[in-house]
């Protein structure tokens, strides 16, 4: 099993922080250290994907915060679907 923390600090000691690291940069990175460590063992895709997301959440402080807001936008999305399903306008 891989420890999400030793890949943390993988990522990490790669990462060049004299300057500012964007988005693609950063799940670049994430993705270059896991192929990496699929070679010594197998990870499936679902795991990679969570690792991925986990690691990326972690650099980016929405550790806790990012499922919750992904939950809300989920229900709030859901919601509008319904409402437009049964014909009710959505007014702002």
């Amino acid at each position: 099993m891989i420890e999400v923390e030793t890949l943390y600090h993988k990522v990490l000691e790669s990462i060049d922080l004299s300057q500012e690291v964007d988005d693609a940069e950063l799940m670049n990175l994430i993705t270059h250290i896991l192929r990496e460590e699929e070679q010594k063992s197998y990870i499936t895709l679902k795991e990679k994907i969570r690792i991925g997301r986990e690691l990326f959440n972690a650099f980016r402080k929405l550790n806790i915060l990012q499922e919750l807001v992904e939950i809300f936008l989920l229900r709030k999305r859901v919601h509008y679907v319904v409402q437009r399903s049964a014909s009710y306008q959505r007014v702002d």
